[in-house]
């Protein structure tokens, strides 16, 4: 496997991360839609990084709909819950990388790293985030450990799989 080094992570600018609201006179796809991704980033950030002694900077703009940090039920009790304010800039960035994977990827890094190393760098940017926002080391080490093998996991193959054609 590829070693994937990443340091210098730096967010900057706050996301201002505030919860949707419901349209006026909504559809039952707009309620669903609002209750998946109940969060909206309102102020551009950019996020910068060295890969490989690289410098990258990712754009991330004002209007971003994600989920929050989605944590398993059964670990709730270990982790907290996933709209814990700690964990929202991690989940903010490592949601945009996985929801502009089909763009992302075959841009920036295809030549460099494989999907798997994809799929580490992004894992490695949701730790360091994480303790950037005062995580535990151990709790933010769970979070990523969780979070690497749910991508890497039988029912996310599908979403990988074309990014290697």
């Amino acid at each position: 496997m590829e070693k994937v080094k990443l340091s210098n992570i730096k967010l900057f600018g706050e996301p201002d991360i505030q919860y949707r609201k419901f349209p006026k006179k909504p559809t039952v796809k707009q309620i669903l839609d609002v209750i998946k991704k109940p969060f909206i980033t309102t102020k551009d950030v950019i996020l910068s990084f060295n890969l490989n002694k690289q410098i990258y900077y990712f754009p991330i703009k004002a209007g971003f709909i994600y989920d929050g940090a989605t944590i398993i039920k059964i670990l709730v009790p270990l982790i907290g819950l996933g709209t814990d304010i700690r964990f929202m800039k991690a989940a903010l960035v490592h949601d945009y990388f996985l929801d502009h994977r089909s763009e992302i990827y075959p841009k920036y890094f295809k030549a460099k790293i494989s999907v798997n190393g994809f799929i580490t760098l992004t894992t490695i940017l949701f730790k360091e985030i994480l303790k950037q926002n005062y995580v535990s080391k151990i709790k933010s080490n769970i979070m990523a450990f969780c979070v690497k093998e749910w991508q890497k996991s039988i029912f996310n193959k599908k979403m990988w799989k074309y990014l290697n054609t």
